[in-house]
């Protein structure tokens, strides 16, 4: 008697399904929604070097797939197929905005007080702060003012001269990556420039998308007269002294004062301490921004 043949052959599962049964990475994300539980995403093999709980990350949500922001608040690894799971975009933050305790926190203001998790995240996080976690500093140049003038009369190597070549079709700051790119050059050849004074270099603050939003030129400290020598001394002994006392600095507009504050800070920042400038008057915040960007990497 013939053996009925069943209905359904059970072949061996393919190698690409075996694969994706396998062990992955992926990241608990939740966003800026009443939303109940967090979304569990597939973490790029070249994200996973980079994420962390307390970042923010760029996700596909919803059936369209918009690209939302949100925050990651786990990273672990699970047996789930990972072709059941949408990838994660990019990681918007070098490092956390929150640590373990205020994720622990939020989650539990979530809970008690019946709203998003993901929105008590953006609540507690200032806007300042978010805005400028998803920027970087980067290392930029541009041409020094009198470097076209002084040009005819240099004889430059082919290196130094491609480089200054760009510099002037650009017109902009260039960042060292993309013209030392450009130029075919290499770091040293930029260090020459800039002895030479032929260009001049820039922390400019860019975007996760490498836009340029804020840039000053590195200034050298002013030489200090008799007067502010001795303010400056006066403010810096009280600092090493760690004493608490209120310091009036008097002087017209122009005078210095400024460059007495930097150099008193620099002091302040070099013991591993902050420093905080209010600004007098808000029409004077932009130039007051570019004149410590010039001296500190971190404003």
């Amino acid at each position: 008697m013939n053996q009925q043949q069943s209905l359904f052959e059970f072949a061996e599962m393919p190698d690409w399904e075996q694969a994706a049964e396998q062990e992955v990475r992926v990241a608990d994300v939740v966003f800026n929604l009443p939303l109940e539980r967090p979304y569990t995403y597939l973490i790029p093999e070249a994200l996973q070097s980079l994420l962390g709980p307390g970042q923010r990350v760029k996700a596909p949500l919803g059936r369209g797939n918009r690209s939302v922001v949100g925050y990651c608040v786990a990273v672990r690894s699970t047996q789930t197929p990972s072709h059941r799971l949408k990838p994660l975009e990019e990681v918007l933050d070098r490092e956390p905005l929150l640590d373990p305790m205020m994720l622990e926190l939020t989650r539990w203001i979530g809970e008690r007080y019946l709203c998003g998790w993901g929105q008590v995240l953006e609540s507690v996080i200032p806007a300042g702060v978010r805005r400028k976690s998803g920027t970087r500093l980067i290392q930029c140049y541009t041409l020094n003012g009198d470097a076209a003038t002084r040009l005819p009369h240099l004889k430059l190597p082919k290196k130094q001269q491609q480089v200054l070549a760009v510099l002037q079709e650009v017109g902009t700051a260039v960042s060292a990556a993309e013209l030392c790119e450009r130029a075919e050059c290499g770091p040293t050849v930029l260090a020459a420039l800039r002895r030479k004074e032929l260009i001049l270099p820039l922390r400019v603050r860019s975007d996760v998308d490498g836009d340029v939003i804020v840039g000053s030129p590195q200034t050298e400290p002013l030489q200090l007269n008799q007067q502010q020598q001795a303010a400056l001394e006066g403010i810096l002994a009280n600092i090493r002294g760690r004493k608490h006392r209120t310091l009036l600095l008097h002087g017209v507009t122009g005078s210095g004062k400024t460059e007495v504050y930097i150099r008193a800070i620099q002091e302040v920042v070099s013991y591993g301490r902050q420093a905080i400038v209010l600004v007098p008057e808000i029409s004077l915040t932009p130039q007051t921004i570019r004149r410590f960007r010039s001296r500190f990497e971190s404003v």
